[in-house]
């Protein structure tokens, strides 16, 4: 069984100077993280990755560093559940002009195989199932903008199979 933390538009330091405590009474739990890009810096990521190995992908609001580090869109096989990230910005090419964070991201995965899309972006937690595939949002654990709370999710993967699960919150602190 593998345990991930999943996060997404954490935005530090700019929204938060430190990882919100409840996101930290779970990195002891998790055996890796997931993260859908806008940490924001560089040094955000190596902080993350001082607790544990973090697979991520990049953000629009991602420093240059990690332009460098991260991919914009990520194919992953964890125990045979196959994972696309994408943070979820981007023009909307070949779709229609007014096309949103959702519709971005499947177009992503069009041709791709997959079971679970982990996306962020909009900020806004969804768990969506499209023609078989799990769509996966976590929210934001620190900036949260009009939704009521912070989140980020727990993903289990066991047997081939798993569950996804947001983890909200009222305070970043």
């Amino acid at each position: 069984m593998k345990k991930i933390l999943v996060m997404s538009d954490t935005h530090m330091p700019r929204f938060c100077k430190k990882i919100p405590d409840v996101v930290m009474s779970y990195i002891n739990e998790v055996d890796f993280i997931f993260h859908t890009g806008d940490f924001q810096t560089y040094e955000v990521y190596q902080h993350f990755s001082q607790y544990k190995k973090v697979i991520g992908v990049l953000g629009n609001r991602d420093d240059h560093k990690l332009s460098q580090l991260l991919p914009r869109k990520l194919l992953i096989d964890v125990d045979n559940v196959k994972i696309g990230l994408f943070h979820g910005h981007g023009l909307s090419v070949g779709m229609n002009k007014g096309t949103n964070t959702l519709s971005r991201t499947l177009h992503q995965f069009k041709d791709d195989h997959v079971d679970l899309i982990i996306f962020g972006h909009s900020h806004i937690p969804l768990i969506k199932k499209v023609e078989g595939v799990t769509l996966f949002n976590p929210g934001s654990p620190t900036n949260k903008r009009r939704q009521p709370k912070y989140s980020f999710g727990i993903l289990t993967i066991h047997h081939h199979t798993f569950d996804i699960e947001h983890i909200f919150f009222d305070s970043k602190e």
